[in-house]
């Protein structure tokens, strides 16, 4: 039988030292997120969190690359990603440079209201694939893509459709479940997302 201390563990953040042990989260998840959290945790620390990265799919890292409180391990990314490749994670540089890019072109208002130039992001975020992960069933989901043939365009650039619309064949070819499409994001979304961090982090003027 499972023990914990949390009232409503299904709904509630574990909290967790690394300094003093790792932790195992239970299930699988698509994506782990750590910003501004690899340079405080000394590499001879590393193994306590790195349990938990092997948990996820997708790893959204990034690293600082100047002093600051407690900054014990500052390098440059070619040191982070050897030893992310080391510990069995694959760099993706495609996946690396959209997500800074998108970070470069949303304006970013954190949970006090206040609007941040998402630094960290723009200029160190990492993104690594745990092959062990993403393999599983669960997460075949992940990288969404129309994968119906259209056309080759500029530069010989593969254009696809959804399957099953689009085309004079499209009522022969078998359809993807909504779970394996793209996410379309919504102001709904954003507006969900918005009041849960109100209640988690208890402050009301986020913008």
């Amino acid at each position: 039988m499972e023990k914990t201390l949390l009232p409503d563990p299904a709904n509630q953040v574990t909290e967790h030292d690394f300094s003093r042990g790792p932790w195992w989260p239970k299930e699988t998840y698509d994506a782990a997120w750590a910003v501004e959290f690899l340079e405080h945790v000394g590499v001879n620390y590393h193994f306590n969190y790195i349990s938990a990265f092997r948990k996820a799919a997708l790893l959204f890292v990034s690293s600082s690359r100047w002093g600051g409180w407690h900054h014990v391990e500052v390098h440059d990314d070619p040191w982070w990603i050897q030893k992310y490749e080391s510990y069995g994670f694959r760099f993706s540089e495609e996946l690396t440079q959209a997500a800074r890019k998108a970070a470069k072109q949303e304006a970013g208002i954190g949970p006090d209201g206040k609007k941040y130039r998402a630094q960290h992001l723009r200029t160190s975020l990492k993104v690594f694939i745990n092959p062990s992960v993403a393999a599983l069933p669960e997460h075949a989901h992940l990288f969404p893509a129309p994968g119906c043939f259209v056309r080759r365009g500029e530069n010989f650039k593969l254009i696809s459709r959804p399957c099953g619309s689009g085309s004079r064949e499209a009522h022969l070819e078998s359809t993807l479940p909504p779970s394996f499409q793209t996410i379309e994001l919504t102001e709904e979304m954003d507006t969900k997302w918005m009041e849960m961090l109100k209640s988690k982090l208890n402050v009301t003027n986020i913008a």
